[in-house]
């Protein structure tokens, strides 16, 4: 974000320069303060311990400074009054609807007080319209700007809320939208299987090595899983130990003994590290990741029950 402020802002100043060369040097007056206060924004919230403070200052003062502006330079018909715009989109970038909504509101009110004020004024020149053209041009790379910083913002957290921090694996949350969408799937698409993999006495490791030698178990297998899943299947940390392959299709007990292998012929830290894994395949086109889930975790109870490292199909599912 700073750097598209800073961007706007020394574009501002351009229009700042080009419309006092034209109108009068006087009028650097009218265009510096709100150039100046949007710059402070950047300023405030560095050295602010509540950076949110400063943006709401700011940008109150932006929009006052460019109402009084606006005022003095046509009133509605002023070059400057569309970037009232600009500190109210930045409130977008910090806060709450609500306080959008009232910085908006602030902006609407501004407005139309400088319209008010300027009917009152002497008339003023009417600047260039290539004055205008780059007033325009200066509120369309702010808006463009913010705007792409703030998809770019949520895009980015919507990815990292879906992603394990420590294995860099899709997470539970992504593992809910992964059976919306096949819940969703024409009839006819087929079965789903998936394999529930959970590393054996993994409290062992922990406790013997460290936690830290743990992590690094944990994002082995991970990788392992990711690089052996049939077809590049999906693979999901749920948590702790424990991880969810998604299979399009049947053949889910032989796929979780190529698991098994390749995690058994990994020795991270030179340790033996074993696997075991319970299976489960949906009726049909059926598809319920809660009945899954369950009877995958019914097949790993039977399969830690019966010694660990090894493969355990789950019941059947009872078609709908």
């Amino acid at each position: 974000m700073r750097p598209i402020r800073t961007g706007g802002s020394a574009l501002l100043g351009v229009v700042l320069v080009a419309a006092a060369s034209q109108l009068g040097w006087w009028t650097i007056a009218v265009y510096l303060p709100p150039v100046v206060f949007l710059w402070l924004i950047d300023v405030m919230m560095r050295r602010s311990a509540r950076p949110e403070n400063a943006v709401v200052v700011a940008s109150l003062w932006s929009t006052l400074t460019i109402g009084a502006g606006a005022a003095v330079t046509g009133g509605l018909t002023s070059p400057i009054l569309g970037w009232l715009i600009i500190p109210a989109l930045l409130l977008a970038t910090r806060f709450r609807l609500v306080v959008v909504v009232v910085g908006s509101g602030v902006a609407v009110v501004v407005a139309s007080a400088a319209g008010a004020v300027a009917s009152l004024l002497p008339a003023s020149p009417p600047a260039p319209g290539w004055v205008g053209f780059l007033c325009f041009c200066a509120l369309l790379v702010n808006v463009t700007g913010v705007s792409s910083a703030m998809l770019g913002a949520e895009l980015t957290s919507r990815a990292h809320a879906a992603v394990d921090p420590l294995t860099g694996l899709a997470n539970r949350l992504a593992l809910a939208d992964r059976f919306a969408d096949l819940e969703r799937r024409p009839p006819g698409a087929g079965p789903i299987s998936v394999l529930l993999v959970d590393i054996d006495h993994f409290k062992r490791v922990n406790d013997a090595h460290g936690h830290d030698v743990g992590d690094e178990v944990l994002i082995a297998v991970a990788e392992v899983l990711r690089v052996a899943s049939p077809g590049s299947a999906p693979v999901y940390r749920l948590g702790g130990e424990e991880f969810l392959v998604v299979l399009e299709g049947s053949g889910s007990p032989e796929a979780g003994e190529g698991l098994r292998g390749a995690v058994e012929a990994l020795r991270p830290r030179g340790l033996l590290v074993t696997v075991s894994v319970g299976c489960a395949e949906s009726a049909g086109d059926d598809v319920s990741q809660r009945d899954l889930l369950r009877r995958a975790d019914q097949a790993l109870y039977r399969a830690k029950s019966a010694g660990r490292n090894r493969v355990v199909p789950g019941p059947l599912a009872t078609a709908a």
